[in-house]
């Protein structure tokens, strides 16, 4: 700076995206004098938008809230965004973040869940998840992680039934488990296969045995 007043001097320097540099200089008739003035970048801000909204936020690696989110401090240069939200893939991009300015990202998640219904014929059946009782028939088995399960139908006096169901992202399923009624003891008749005789099931319990004589 030419014809500067000589003495102490207050000196600033400004920049777009950066904080203000102020410092002082010693004027000296007839000298140079030299200053250096180190700028610090201004940090940005990110807002980070989901569809579907609610999802975890993480800005290299912690976590930052729900979208939508408006973050701040963040360092200029690129920056690992990840989005994360419950039965849905996660989503991951690298967001350029510039000095002192917002930078917008939406992400948009992909299912990673499916679901299934199900009835029986007759209804009011136990139903089972992988061995976990679910309640009665008719039921839903709520959202899931893609993968096969395995499913099982019990009720008294019928036959188990059970399937192996494969779970995909975004789908769901309808399941119909026809039961087969298992024949009682009492309605079962044996033919003695030599004699040609027939019995039937008698249950358990007191009787009494009367002998017939022909006349």
């Amino acid at each position: 700076i030419d014809m500067a007043e000589k003495g102490l001097q207050q000196i600033e320097v400004k920049k777009d995206g950066f904080h203000t540099w102020k410092g002082e200089v010693e004027i000296v008739a007839g000298q140079l004098s030299e200053v250096t003035a180190e700028l610090i970048a201004l940090p940005g801000k990110l807002y980070i938008t989901s569809k579907p909204s609610d999802a975890d936020v993480y800005v290299s690696g912690k976590n930052r809230g729900r979208t939508p989110v408006r973050i701040e401090g963040i360092q200029k240069g690129k920056t690992l965004v990840e989005v994360r939200k419950a039965c849905y893939e996660p989503s991951k991009k690298t967001v350029m973040v510039s000095a002192g300015k917002e930078e917008k990202s939406e992400f948009v998640l992909k299912p990673g869940c499916g679901s299934f219904s199900i009835t029986s014929i007759p209804q009011g059946a136990d139903w089972y998840i992988d061995g976990r009782l679910m309640g009665k028939t008719p039921g839903d088995s709520g959202m899931l992680k893609k993968g096969v399960y395995k499913i099982k139908v019990k009720k008294d006096n019928f036959s188990d039934w059970e399937v192996a169901i494969d779970i995909l992202s975004g789908r769901k399923e309808s399941v119909t488990a026809s039961l087969a009624e298992i024949a009682s003891a009492a309605e079962t008749i044996y033919r003695d296969a030599v004699t040609g005789m027939e019995f039937v099931w008698v249950e358990k319990g007191c009787f009494s045995t009367v002998s017939y004589t022909h006349l």
